[in-house]
């Protein structure tokens, strides 16, 4: 049985020869593939190189795609900020004002550099590896995304005392 098998079985209450093994690896391709960790999270191919690798050394039944969540963020025009040891994160977020929501509009993702990042990587994976492991789309939830998207003290200021600018942010990340 292989880590498709074994995701299937789980989700179908099926026996199988053991339990998915689903560790977050993400990072670890980078380590693996002596690739630093800027290039590893805008370079496709080195991401997917890294998941190979991840694959090779520790056999898991999920390869994750990029833990790289402020590239959500950068879909609502958020600056990001880039390390040598840890995933990207948002250094500025898009959204600075409650009264922005007003005029806010879904992201064009498709033009969003960071977001191809991120479909190209799981594609590449899944092209290599998709019968061998599953490979996950890590996401951001919609409850979670405005906190990417406009910062944590703005979201709750939001969130606690603006009801329907609140159920337009939510409705907006929810699509």
């Amino acid at each position: 049985m292989n880590g498709p098998g074994r995701i299937r079985a789980a989700l179908e209450g099926s026996p199988s020869d053991r339990p998915a093994f689903c560790p977050t690896l993400a990072l670890y391709g980078a380590t693996l593939t002596q690739c630093p960790v800027p290039t590893y999270y805008s370079v496709p191919e080195a991401y997917a190189d890294g998941q190979s690798a991840v694959l090779d050394t520790f056999a898991p039944d999920v390869l994750c795609g990029p833990f790289a969540l402020a590239y959500e963020g950068a879909a609502f025009g958020s600056r990001l900020a880039y390390f040598e040891d840890q995933p990207p994160n948002v250094r500025l977020p898009g959204i600075r004002s409650v009264a922005e929501v007003d005029a806010l509009a879904l992201p064009a993702i498709d033009e969003c550099a960071e977001l191809a990042f991120h479909r190209e990587a799981i594609a590449l994976m899944h092209r290599r590896h998709g019968t061998e492991a599953v490979v996950a789309a890590i996401a951001t939830s919609p409850l979670e995304l405005p906190a990417v998207a406009m910062g944590l003290d703005l979201w709750l200021e939001l969130f606690l005392g603006d009801e329907n600018r609140r159920r337009k942010m939510l409705e907006l990340c929810t699509e």
